[in-house]
Formats: C-alpha cells, sequence, structure tokens
C-alpha cells in the first residue's frame, strides 16, 4: 500500500510545450517570413537584373531543410550538424567563381539607386558579370541569410534580427527601389520572432498571431498599389516644396517644368536690384537643366560624374579650373583682357535659393555661396542669400560672335598651360554628356532644323542662325502658352500641335538643334538685363521685376567655356546687326555706379578664398562614401536607441505590474504574482524555467552562475510556491519575506545586467 504521507511532485512542462520536432517545424515560421522578406528585398535592391525567383525560393527551402535536419537529427547524433553545411558547396559547385563577379554587378546596382536618389557621385565597380554570376550571387546570398536569420531565430537573438530587417529596409529606401511586400514580410518575421522568443515555444495563441500579423501586413502591401505609394512620394515632395518656400520664398521661375511654361512672365513685381559699373546685357543664372525628361528638364545624372569621370570636379579645382567661372578665366589670360565688371545684387521677391550670377562670373566678392557641380550656384543659409557683390569679364558682343585665341592651341606659360590641359579634360565630360537629345525627339528635330541646312558650314554663329530662322518661321511667341496635355510629350506637342510658346519652349527646342548638330548645350533659366535697361538709371542701379524673367541656352565654346545664346524673338540682334557688330571694336560704356553704393553688403562677412581668389567649393570637403557611411552610422544609432528605449519602457511595465499586484492583493494571490514575476524575470537572465520543471537543475545553475544566489535556495522558493498553489496553504509571514527576498535578488541581478 502507497504511503499516503509521501508527496510526489509531478515534473510539469511549460504551457504550450510540445515535442521537440513540434518546436522546430514551428519555430521556423518566423525564419521563413523573414527570409521570403530579404530575397524580395534582395531582388527589388537589383533592380534591373534578371533574376529567378522561383530558383531563390528553392534554394531557401533546400537551405532550411538542411538547418532543421540538423538541428533535429544532432539531438541524436551530432554528426548530424554537418547536414548544416551542405548547401554551401552544391551552390559554389554550381555556379563556381561567377558568384564574385554577380555580388560586384549587385552592389554596383545598388550604388547607381543610391547616385540617382541622394545626388551623389560615387564609383562603380569594374565587373563583367553573366547571368549565371548574377543567379549565383543571389543564390549565394539566399543561403546567407538562411543560415543568419536560422541561427538569429532559434538562439532568440531579438535585437539581431531586428538589425537584419532595419538593413533591408534601409537598403531599399536609399536605393529608391522599396518593395512594400518585401518590407510586410520582414516586419511580421520579426513580430513573429520577438514574440516566439517571449515564451520556450510557439504555443497555439503566438502561430495565431504570428499567421494574423503576417496576413494583415501582406493585404497592406498588396493594396498599397504604385499609385498610391507614388502619391504619398509626391505627397512628401509638396511638403519639400512649402518648406523651401518657407525659407527662401515663392518659386517664380518653372524651373524646366514645360509643363508650367507659362510661369515665366506671370509676376510683374520687383524681384532685385541690381547695379552694374558697365552697360551691358546680364544673363542672371538661377536654374540649370541638362536632360529632358517627361516634359521636365533635370540636373545631370549624378552617375555622368561617376565611373571614369569620378574626381573630375576636384582634379580641376586643383589645377584652378572651374567650370562655373571658366570663360573669365579664359580671358583673364587673353592678352586684350575686358575689364572687370562689379555687379551688386539685392533680392526682394526673386526666389532667394539660388545665387544669381552670370556665366562669366569671376569671382564672388560678398555672400556665401555653394556650387552645384558645374551647374549653377545656391545661396548657403537657412534663408538664403538676399544681397551680394560679384565680378565678371566680358566682351560686350553677343557669345554667338566668340572666337577662341591662338594661345589655346600654343600655351606660353605655366598659367596657359595648366588651363589648356584642364580645358581639354572638362571639354571631353562636355562632348559626353550634353550632346544628347532627349525624350525620342531626333527625327523632329532633324526635320525641324536641319532639313534644308547647308552642312558645309560649319560653327556655332551659322548653327545659331539656322535655329533662329526656324524657330522664327515655325513657332509662334506668346507670353502665356497653353498648358500642355499631361499625358502628352510636352516639347513635340508645343512643336507640333501648339505651334507656340514662350522662351521656355524656343529654349528647349534650341538645345535639342545644338545637340543633334554635335554642339554642347543646355537649359537655363533666371533673369535677363538689356543694356538699354542702364540709360534711365542715375547711380547704375535698375530694378528688376518678374515680366524680366527668361529662358535661355547655354552653349560650350571650345576653349571658352559655357556662355549664353538667346534663340527667343525679340532678345537678340538679327543677323544684319550681327554681321555689323563682327568687325566693330569691342567698347563698353561705363555706369554712373557708386563705390559706396546703398547695395554694398556691409554686414555680410567675405567668403574665404583659396589662393586662386576663387571661392571654395566646401563640398569637396566630404565625399560621396563619407556621407553615406555617416548617414548609415546615424540611422544605426537611431535605431539602437530606439529598440533600446522601448525594451526599457517594457521592462519598467512590467515590475511596475507586478509590484502593484504584490501591495494590494490578498496573501494567495501575492504568492501567484511572485510566482509570475519570478519567472518572468528569470526569462530576461536567458533562463526558462515553471513550476516544478527541472527545480535541482535550475537551482544549481543558478549558485553556480550568480554568487548572491546560494544552492538550495531555488529550490525552497518552489516549494514554499507549490505548499499554497498546490495545497492552498496560506504562506506564514516568514515564509513569504522569502519569497520577497529572492524575487529582490533576482531583480537586482537584472538590474545590474540591463
Amino acid at each position: 500500500m502507497k504511503n499516503q504521507d509521501t508527496q510526489t511532485v509531478q515534473k510539469v512542462q511549460p504551457s504550450g510545450y510540445k515535442s521537440s520536432y513540434s518546436v522546430s517545424m514551428w519555430g521556423i515560421l518566423p525564419v521563413c517570413l523573414m527570409l521570403i522578406g530579404g530575397i524580395m528585398a534582395y531582388a527589388a535592391v537589383c533592380g534591373d537584373l534578371s533574376l529567378n525567383d522561383i530558383a531563390l525560393f528553392l534554394v531557401a527551402a533546400g537551405t532550411l531543410l538542411c538547418l532543421l535536419l540538423g538541428k533535429v537529427l544532432s539531438a541524436k547524433n551530432a554528426a548530424f550538424r554537418y547536414i548544416e553545411l551542405f548547401p554551401w558547396p552544391v551552390v559554389l559547385l554550381i555556379y563556381g567563381k561567377s558568384c564574385l563577379t554577380g555580388l560586384i554587378l549587385f552592389l554596383n546596382e545598388f550604388i547607381s539607386g543610391w547616385n540617382e536618389s541622394h545626388e551623389l557621385e560615387l564609383n562603380l565597380f569594374r565587373a563583367d558579370a553573366s547571368l549565371a554570376g548574377i543567379q549565383g550571387a543571389a543564390a549565394l546570398v539566399t543561403v546567407l541569410q538562411a543560415v543568419i536569420l536560422f541561427k538569429l531565430v532559434y538562439n532568440k537573438h531579438k535585437i539581431g534580427q531586428g538589425i537584419y530587417t532595419f538593413v533591408w529596409i534601409v537598403l531599399m529606401l536609399f536605393s529608391n527601389r522599396f518593395s512594400s511586400l518585401a518590407c510586410a514580410f520582414l516586419l511580421a518575421g520579426l513580430l513573429g520572432g520577438v514574440m516566439a522568443g517571449l515564451f520556450f515555444a510557439t504555443s497555439i495563441r503566438v502561430r495565431v498571431w504570428i499567421v494574423a500579423i503576417t496576413g494583415v501586413l501582406c493585404v497592406a502591401a498588396v493594396l498599397s498599389s504604385d499609385a498610391k505609394i507614388d502619391r504619398i512620394q509626391t505627397a512628401r515632395e509638396t511638403i519639400s516644396e512649402k518648406i523651401r518656400e518657407l525659407r527662401y520664398g515663392d518659386r517664380l521661375l518653372p524651373e524646366g517644368d514645360l509643363y508650367q511654361a507659362d510661369m515665366l512672365l506671370k509676376d510683374d513685381q520687383v524681384v532685385m536690384e541690381l547695379s552694374s559699373e558697365q552697360q551691358k546685357g546680364v544673363y542672371l543664372k538661377g536654374f540649370v537643366g541638362a536632360t529632358l525628361s517627361d516634359g521636365r528638364w533635370k540636373a545631370l545624372s549624378n552617375t555622368a560624374y561617376g565611373g571614369d569621370n569620378a574626381g573630375i570636379l576636384k582634379w580641376l579645382s586643383e589645377r584652378n579650373f572651374d567650370p562655373l567661372m571658366q570663360s573669365a578665366e579664359y580671358y583673364a589670360l587673353t592678352d586684350n583682357q575686358p575689364e572687370e565688371n562689379v555687379l551688386r545684387i539685392y533680392t526682394t521677391g526673386a526666389n532667394r535659393y539660388y545665387f544669381y550670377a552670370p556665366a562669366s562670373l569671376a569671382q564672388i566678392e560678398t555672400g556665401d555661396a555653394k556650387e552645384h557641380k558645374d551647374r549653377y550656384f545656391s545661396s548657403k543659409g537657412i534663408r538664403g542669400q538676399r544681397q551680394y557683390e560679384i565680378s565678371e569679364i566680358s566682351d560686350s558682343k553677343p557669345s554667338e560672335l566668340s572666337i577662341a585665341e591662338d594661345w589655346l592651341l600654343n600655351p606660353v606659360g605655366k598659367m596657359q598651360q595648366d588651363y589648356c590641359e584642364a580645358e581639354a579634360v572638362y571639354r571631353g565630360f562636355v562632348y559626353a554628356n550634353y550632346t544628347t537629345v532627349d525624350d525620342g525627339l531626333n527625327t523632329l528635330i532633324e526635320e525641324w532644323f536641319w532639313n534644308d541646312y547647308d552642312a558645309s558650314k560649319g560653327g556655332i554663329y551659322s548653327a545659331t542662325e539656322q535655329i533662329r530662322k526656324v524657330l522664327l518661321e515655325r513657332l509662334y511667341y506668346t507670353d502665356s502658352p497653353k498648358e500642355a496635355p499631361q499625358d502628352e510629350n510636352a516639347l513635340y506637342w508645343y512643336l507640333t500641335e501648339s505651334r507656340e510658346g514662350n522662351a521656355t519652349i524656343y529654349a528647349s527646342a534650341a538645345v535639342q538643334a545644338f545637340r543633334i548638330r554635335g554642339i554642347p548645350a543646355r537649359y537655363v533659366e533666371g533673369y535677363y538685363v538689356p543694356a538699354t535697361e542702364w540709360n534711365g538709371s542715375r547711380d547704375g542701379t535698375v530694378e528688376v521685376t518678374g515680366r524680366q524673367a527668361h529662358a535661355w541656352v547655354e552653349v560650350y565654346f571650345d576653349g571658352i567655356g559655357w556662355m549664353p545664346v538667346d534663340v527667343t524673338p525679340g532678345y537678340y540682334y538679327d543677323a544684319l546687326k550681327l554681321q555689323q557688330l563682327i568687325g566693330m571694336p569691342n567698347s563698353i560704356h561705363k555706369t554712373a555706379a557708386l563705390e559706396d553704393s546703398e547695395l554694398a553688403a556691409d554686414e555680410i562677412k567675405d567668403i574665404g578664398k583659396d589662393g586662386s581668389g576663387k571661392k571654395k567649393d566646401d563640398s569637396d570637403k566630404m565625399t560621396g562614401w563619407d556621407r553615406v557611411i555617416l548617414g548609415m552610422i546615424a540611422l544605426l544609432v537611431l535605431f539602437f536607441t530606439l529598440l533600446f528605449t522601448i525594451k526599457e519602457l517594457v521592462r519598467i511595465a512590467r515590475l511596475w505590474r507586478a509590484a502593484h499586484a504584490l501591495t494590494n492583493t490578498n496573501a494567495s494571490r501575492r504568492v501567484k504574482a511572485i510566482e509570475k514575476m519570478m519567472f518572468d524575470v528569470l526569462k530576461l537572465l536567458g533562463i526558462e524555467a515553471s513550476l516544478g520543471w527541472e527545480t535541482g537543475d535550475i537551482d544549481r545553475l543558478l549558485a553556480e552562475r550568480y554568487e548572491q544566489i546560494h544552492p538550495g535556495e531555488y529550490k525552497r522558493v518552489c516549494q514554499l510556491i507549490e505548499k499554497n498553489v498546490y495545497g492552498e496553504i496560506v504562506l506564514e509571514p516568514f515564509e513569504e519575506r522569502t519569497l520577497y527576498g529572492f524575487l529582490r535578488k533576482l531583480t537586482k541581478i537584472v538590474n545590474k545586467r540591463y
């Protein structure tokens, strides 16, 4: 007969615990979700690279199967652990060394997307990858992702899982190739891994939550169509535009948007006051466009400044050659150098983002400006630049009459030799990037401008005359052209359907016409002040209004640089007048501008200058990779800060709830609260435990790991809890104090650790 006084303590497994096979099978669910998201993210970042998605998912499934078999079977025989290594030699055997070139091509795709999104010019790696190499690299990355995720999830490294998810989302965002579905799977897997890590095993409740979260996120991703994402992007751009308007004022120029061409002359308010020491026409450059796409002029892609051209602007700067001041540098080296002219500008209504300056700029005397590569200057400062003073060097003749000096072929002295060497390098860059006709306009432009042109004629002068003649005959000028339909190619529509336009349309068409003849050209917007404006000025100062907003062409004159060429009727001399000007002396009348003009910016500090007297380009202080690394570090710091804050708040909330339960309940509930809090704290220490399960082993583990806890202490606490829970015996005050004391020890250990 069994002794009735003998108590038998049943060995109880934690709630929700199943066999090791069940744990392994369900535990792999978060791994699968994050791995699917990782594969889709990799494919998204690859952009135009051809990837076989089915093959990648088969590789992923095979890798996970090997990892799972290795984990389960190694419990019986350690030799089975080597099954986990099986996918590596298989992938390498199939694809071989081509995997490496495929990885390099993947990096190039990411760098290209990064450059386009962030206006950088990071270099691409040299690699010739085959289709097999691209697929091999993807398979290798898939195996690597599967191994990493398997280890992270099964070892409950929640921070590691968060970093994995964070890195892929950042890569998609920064390469401007975001996949909402990939993001959904990544987040679902991360939440599933975190939830599974809070328990000993993935219970039925956890599984339901993981599946439900995955479904909700995937449905949301599918419903987030490209149109909706585009609307979000449009909203972001609108907000950015509003912030820019608050900083610099209203946007008064169309800035290369042909669909808003009628903005050019809408406003007749005074936008700036301009003072000049010479009576001559002045083109004050603002926006500069290099490529026409979807009816909008855009800056030259940053990839043009990478590859073989990497570091070209820095190389030119080291030789005191600045493309934005090139024509002044050229004139400064000629025997008959034109006299320097000083311009003083005070912006009243013009957008202060642009630092308005002519192509003949020689030096920035006062003010603070930033160079945007070889395109234009912008104002520094939160509110932009209201007043500044610059000097320029140019003659009085129109640009199309410019003829390069003989010394360009036979330079004399080091300064001329250095200039010719630098100009030859930059000229090659210009011809490679500013001679492409955009948006499929080749046939139309060729028929419009060059069908009846005598090909034996050469030079910019004759090409300019031909372009002006065609535009005058075939296009009707109007200040306010009709708006082109959004679904039409804007320039094509204006030239074939509308047959009317203002300076925006004339300049856009002329850029294409110059380029198809092999002459480098680009689109420019700003303000034009003709020479006649100075006639009625007593002190050399005139008011510039919105009616003087203008668009023109900048043409690259070999050896001289970018110079303004106007093709809009009423803004240039006719052929007869130009013929007369060719033989006339280059004389420029002076104005009555005073040296102590009211426009002199006394309170503006002079900018730093280098040895050549030119403004330093601050953009050279930090390279593209420096900005990339700093940006990534900042994002990682932010991520870890948020992660730590959330984790700390959760811990504080748990401790507060437990403390509240300990002081506001009866004796029986207090014991149950102590039990729950004790096992929660043990879980924070990485020890999975429950009442009556492996009590002796856990007691020894605690005593060995923490010197504050004595052997048998944990076992004694469990016995007291069992006495109350199973025996329904109310504990004595000293017994309850024993529970409190042990709990305080555990809490102190946790506080020191976290």
